[in-house]
């Protein structure tokens, strides 16, 4: 039959439910006192109702049916489900241990977790929202788990992976810690309009792989770690009036980046294979290889410097383009158009395949007083032009303007 758990005490040693027939009820609030004090429902149903419920132990389900109705659940051991059904509370559960989904069902019931313990396992977690709050957390993901409303990081150490598993979010996320790393990637892929916002950064990797919708910057974001890369794989991301700085790389094979009017910094290899590209109006600084391989790169009159070693463009079309690396080796392999300045400050070679050109309609400035290449610059604006500047130019310069007056102020 119903059976009731009442009374303002504590229960100090373990529980297990095992009922063929009946509920157990929680008639207060309910804790588990001890470290050694486990619940464990093997069968039978638990109800929560409306009231607190605080295990110190391990909570672990075999089989039957748990409800968490709408009270604050803490877990401070493992928490596991081998079979039956968890539906959680609609407030905050509480898990200070790892969190462990092998059979059976979690769900979400519009809940919210809070993990806060130190060494987590993460296993088939299927969350409405997550949080991540202990400083000193290093969390294992060992299959996807899916976020379908907030993500939330706090505070954490180490987010990692195995099995290339990722937290797949469906809503907003908020990153509030200031400096984590890891193995892990975050996979952005909701159908509506989802938010990247708070005071914190990204630790990880972050796939953008959405079917609908978009992704909006609402505050800076720093990608901080060498492996923290940002990938568009589908969908759009657009970055509003915000900066965005990604330590790892930048991969896009689809879908649209439109870079709004802050800074853009990406420190390690840019490669734009498919889709448009469109840059902030401000400046964009790319300070690894760059890869301008396919896709649409549209410069939204804003400035582009290259820091990277290794540059390689298929095609491109920029406004202000600075190069700026003593040991950069640019090669182009079709023609390359800059509509306004050109600044080559430090290069090592500037070099290009089929006869291409780097075709510049406003002014140029050299700094660079020795480079080479086999490539060519050619000066074709309808317009007033000039050249200056204490540096060389280092491969050959042509003159094709069918009006305007070119200049030579230097040199």
């Amino acid at each position: 039959g119903t059976k009731s758990i009442t009374g303002a005490g504590v229960c100090g040693i373990d529980m297990d439910v095992n009922k063929t027939l009946g509920v157990v009820n929680l008639g207060a609030n309910l804790t588990f006192q001890n470290a050694t004090a486990d619940l464990n429902l093997i069968v039978g149903t638990i109800n929560c109702v409306t009231f607190s419920l605080s295990v110190s132990g391990n909570l672990t389900q075999s089989a039957g049916t748990f409800t968490g109705g709408t009270g604050s659940i803490i877990i401070s051991g493992i928490f596991t489900v081998n079979g039956g059904n968890f539906t959680s509370t609609s407030g905050i559960l509480t898990s200070g241990n790892s969190f462990i989904v092998n059979a059976g069902a979690f769900i979400h019931n519009n809940g919210t977790v809070s993990l806060t313990g130190t060494t987590v396992t993460l296993l088939n977690g299927n969350f409405f929202n997550l949080i991540l709050n202990n400083a000193a957390l290093v969390l294992t993901m060992t299959n996807n788990s899916v976020v379908n409303n907030a993500f939330t990081i706090t505070a954490i150490q180490n987010l990692n992976s195995s099995n290339s598993s990722t937290i797949d979010v469906a809503g907003n996320i908020v990153f509030s810690d200031v400096s984590w790393s890891g193995s892990g990637k975050v996979l952005v892929n909701g159908t509506g309009t989802q938010t990247l916002s708070g005071a914190g950064v990204c630790g990880v990797a972050m796939d953008v792989n959405k079917s609908l919708g978009v992704v909006n910057l609402s505050s800076d974001l720093t990608f901080q770690n060498a492996s923290s890369d940002l990938n568009l794989m589908a969908g759009t991301f657009n970055c509003v009036t915000f900066a965005l700085n990604v330590s790892g790389d930048y991969n896009q094979i689809s879908g649209n980046f439109n870079g709004g009017s802050s800074t853009i910094n990406i420190l390690g290899i840019f490669a734009l294979t498919a889709g448009t590209f469109t840059s902030t109006n401000n400046n964009l600084t790319l300070g690894d290889n760059a890869s301008f391989a396919s896709g649409v790169f549209v410069h939204n009159n804003g400035l582009v410097t290259l820091n990277g070693a290794t540059v390689s463009a298929v095609s491109g079309s920029f406004y202000q383009l600075v190069l700026n690396n003593a040991a950069q080796v640019l090669t182009i392999t079709n023609d390359l158009n800059v509509s306004n300045s050109l600044s080559v400050t430090d290069i090592s070679a500037f070099n290009s395949t089929n006869n291409s050109s780097m075709k510049v309609s406003g002014n140029i400035l050299f700094t660079d007083a020795s480079w080479s290449g086999s490539g060519k610059v050619t000066m074709n604006g309808a317009g007033a032009q000039s050249i200056s500047g204490a540096g060389v130019c280092g491969v050959s310069l042509i003159e094709n303007k069918s009006s305007g007056i070119l200049t030579l102020n230097s040199g």
